[in-house]
């Protein structure tokens, strides 16, 4: 399973690729905009970046792009300003390496029973969990997927300019895959808006248009909402961003009861 982490204008930071271990170097590639080639091979190296396409712009068509041009079965996608935790005796101390060798066998493991994606807990959340798992959640930032099924699926990233591992999570529970997040590992991560990455487009009006064009691909299970923020996304203009609240369990149920309705039909 190779390790993507998409990147765009932080040449200098690069949090996430800080916490992978050195034995998985190996299998973990910095994917980058075909403007920034030659910066990004100076500084880590050609064997570590992996180049999209001129034409290639944006996280969405980035993730799609991994998704179909991934080197291994088994793809995971990371953010590039990612920080790790683990649960331990009620605490959630920095991950080891030899702890996130555990978290990347651990949602390899969970591919080879059979899910087709799964993914990790935010640490903002993770109190919310008693178990060490849930199943049909919300997963962003860090996730894993079974390339060839997700894709033979139809599911894919490039629908919407933002928000694509909401889309891509709900399009694969309503097709009737469930997923499953670790709550042992979490991901944390630094202010939201800091300079490169989708940042670089991503303002109110953009968040309000792509919220609402969610909502209209998952009617029902979508629902648009302004939250308060004080300093992210645009803050300090209303000091508010667009949102949305999802029905995860709601999109998989979906699944299951059409199933019902359609085989009542065909009897």
């Amino acid at each position: 399973m190779y390790i993507y982490i998409p990147t765009y204008k932080r040449l200098e930071k690069q949090p996430t690729l800080a916490c992978i271990p050195e034995v998985l170097r190996p299998f973990t590639k910095l994917v980058v905009d075909a403007s920034e080639k030659n910066q990004y091979e100076e500084k880590y190296g050609k064997e570590i970046v992996m180049v999209t396409q001129p034409e290639v712009k944006g996280i969405s068509k980035t993730r799609q792009w991994i998704l179909e041009n991934s080197l291994s079965q088994y793809s995971m996608m990371m953010d590039d300003d990612m920080s790790f935790a683990v649960r331990r005796e009620g605490k959630l101390p920095r991950c080891s390496e030899q702890d996130m060798v555990d978290m990347y066998e651990l949602l390899k493991s969970w591919l080879d029973e059979g899910f087709i994606h799964v993914g990790m807990s935010q640490r903002a959340f993770n109190h919310l969990e008693e178990n060490e798992y849930t199943e049909i959640s919300r997963m962003n930032n860090v996730y894993a997927f079974n390339v060839k099924k997700v894709l033979d699926c139809g599911a894919r990233f490039d629908r919407t300019k933002l928000m694509q591992d909401f889309d891509m999570t709900l399009t694969l529970l309503e097709k009737g895959f469930k997923n499953r997040v670790t709550y042992k590992y979490c991901w944390g991560q630094g202010k939201s808006g800091a300079p490169g990455g989708c940042s670089e487009y991503r303002d109110l009006s953009l968040m309000k248009e792509v919220a609402e064009h969610l909502s209209s691909l998952h009617p029902g299970l979508v629902h648009v909402v302004r939250k308060k923020s004080e300093t992210e996304w645009g803050g300090g203009v209303g000091n508010y961003r667009w949102d949305v609240n999802i029905e995860w369990k709601k999109a998989f149920n979906r699944k299951k009861h059409g199933n019902g309705i359609l085989n009542f039909l065909k009897k």
